[in-house]
């Protein structure tokens, strides 16, 4: 127990958790319980979920800075050891439902767990669901959420960022999937006001092959379209 809270606080994750998870086991096998033991025992499951989200945490901000598969697997290995002891958490959660889409394409999967989060106030977990409506080619209702994510307060002021990169990550991906040109064009214009970024993602929609399945996504980039160049040429978008 000693030695995994050392480690803890040393920086040394992966020993941390062996440690305490084998002084937990053994724990539960001791019959005799000499002084301090029951307080220590009943601290041991907090620590180890502090442990889990510290390192959770920095495995996120790895992923997200990198996109490199495998700090999504090792996020998404401590994500489920998390829910494991607190099935409520918000942050995991969004990491699971990432790791259900990226892995696996399980879009129902996905959308179950950001949907549970729909009374947080933190907006991140609206832009995964708008995302994932986008990308199921439910764009009227991604459209929604969208709006409704731009009003709203974000855990982190780089989470649009975060939402754009990702959207062209799967389209490097899924190239045919042109409904989320759309939803980037989205984001770029009304979270991040990058009126010059909208309109590159707007001209790819329009010009891309399978965008007419989207009638109305089009005649509203053709409206945005128009107000952007004339922001851009120092007229106000209405």
């Amino acid at each position: 127990y000693i030695v995994g809270l050392a480690a803890f606080v040393s920086g040394d994750p992966g020993y941390a958790e062996r440690m305490l998870l084998s002084a937990e086991g053994m724990m539960k096998q001791v019959r005799f319980r000499p002084p301090g033991f029951s307080r220590i025992a009943e601290r041991l499951p907090l620590q180890i979920l502090d442990l889990y989200r510290m390192w959770h945490a920095a495995l996120s901000k790895a992923y997200f800075h990198s996109r490199h598969p495998q700090d999504l697997v090792n996020a998404e290995r401590i994500a489920l050891a998390i829910l494991v002891r607190d099935p409520s958490d918000y942050s995991a959660s969004l990491v699971m439902a990432i790791a259900d889409f990226v892995f696996r394409r399980d879009t129902k999967s996905a959308i179950h767990r950001v949907w549970a989060f729909r009374k947080q106030r933190d907006q991140t977990w609206r832009f995964s669901y708008a995302f994932l409506l986008a990308y199921t080619g439910r764009m009227r209702e991604a459209r929604d959420q969208y709006r409704i994510a731009f009003n709203g307060v974000t855990s982190s002021e780089t989470v649009p960022v975060q939402a754009e990169e990702f959207i062209q990550m799967i389209l490097d991906e899924e190239p045919e999937k042109c409904q989320l040109h759309f939803a980037s064009a989205l984001i770029n214009l009304h979270a991040k006001g990058d009126l010059t970024g909208a309109r590159r993602d707007l001209h790819l929609f329009v010009v891309a092959e399978g965008a007419e399945t989207f009638a109305e996504e089009l005649a509203l980039s053709e409206g945005l379209l128009q107000a952007i160049d004339a922001k851009l040429a120092g007229d106000q978008i209405e």
